[in-house]
């Protein structure tokens, strides 16, 4: 007789029901992953529920470890909302981490700054993934023994043969498998590993952060260097200008000078020119009335002439009328 004769119907009922089961966490499983189903809403709540810290608070929140302490993950719903949790502390980390990252630019020390985000934003991520290792270690061990509970139950509906330790290992509660008993450790083991590579790739950063803050150094330096010798070429160039600016004021002054002196000397010649237009014109004016005065003796003369010469004809006439008149009273004209 097979050993599936040898079950009592009970048994197989129970086998067949634990199959269903198994295809109905599958599904609920992957809706889960969706959001949807398997949280409660108290658990979702709690998942969200990280405040909102300003940058510093939030990097140094500790509160993963106290959600979700080591060992308190027993349900799949409990395993899918840590991981949730995880996924949205994570984000929040980060943002606060760029937030920060650039505040630190206004810092004093910016380089220590940047160093000590880096730090926390590390030291928070490693808790996150302690959380999430352990998270996923339970769902993969669960999923295993849903495997197996599948395929005990997939022999059943075919008829073929399965052993009673099958059997009872299939309907046995569930104990912790050697993965599960050794998570701790290899959570342990991996985030050692992690630390390890995050602290080579720190060293790295911090040898190139150096290199970079000396280059930044040398790079100021020189700028600080060029700096001054800009500054010194603009107050030798603001030197030339002055000079430049007295030469051109002297040669204004100059030229003012050169111009009044030039102006004097037009002044002198257009007086000098005036003197001796007067001069002249005094001498012209001297000659006139020596000219009138001769013209006037000249006149006078003509005058006292013209008269002499008057009295003269008159004093002949008056002769001649006498002869005249004696004559034509003499009896003898010729006497």
């Amino acid at each position: 007789m097979s050993t599936i004769s040898k079950l009592k119907p009970t048994a197989a009922a129970v086998i067949l029901s634990l199959f269903a089961g198994t295809v109905f966490s599958e599904e609920a499983l992957s809706e889960n992953a969706s959001g949807s189903v398997g949280m409660t809403a108290e658990d979702a709540k709690a998942s969200n529920a990280i405040p909102n810290y300003d940058p510093w608070e939030r990097l140094e929140d500790r509160s993963v470890l106290e959600r979700w302490p080591a060992g308190s993950i027993r349900t799949h719903e409990e395993a899918q909302a840590a991981l949730d949790d995880v996924d949205a502390r994570r984000r929040k980390l980060d943002e606060a981490a760029a937030a920060q990252h650039d505040a630190c630019i206004d810092n004093f020390l910016v380089s220590a700054c940047w160093e000590k985000v880096r730090r926390l934003q590390f030291d928070r991520g490693r808790e996150f993934r302690q959380v999430e290792l352990e998270a996923k270690d339970f769902i993969r061990a669960e999923n295993t023994k849903k495997e197996k509970e599948r395929q005990v139950a997939a022999k059943i509906e075919s008829g073929a043969d399965v052993s009673d330790d099958e059997i009872e290992k299939a309907l046995a509660d569930r104990t912790p498998t050697k993965s599960e008993s050794d998570a701790a450790s290899r959570v342990k083991s991996r985030l050692d590993a992690e630390a390890r590579v995050e602290k080579a790739r720190a060293d790295a950063a911090e040898k190139q952060s150096n290199e970079l803050a000396n280059q930044a150094k040398y790079d100021k330096r020189q700028a600080d260097l060029s700096e001054r010798r800009a500054k010194e070429d603009e107050r030798h160039a603001e030197a030339l200008k002055r000079v430049a600016d007295h030469d051109k004021t002297v040669a204004r002054v100059s030229e003012r000078q050169a111009e009044a002196l030039a102006k004097q000397a037009e002044e002198a010649k257009n007086l000098a020119a005036t003197q001796e237009r007067e001069r002249q014109a005094a001498e012209r004016k001297e000659r006139a009335t020596e000219r009138a005065a001769e013209l006037e003796k000249k006149r006078a003369e003509r005058a006292a002439t013209l008269e002499a010469d008057r009295e003269k004809r008159r004093q002949v006439q008056e002769a001649y009328e006498k002869e005249k008149a004696r004559r034509e009273n003499s009896i003898n004209p010729f006497n």
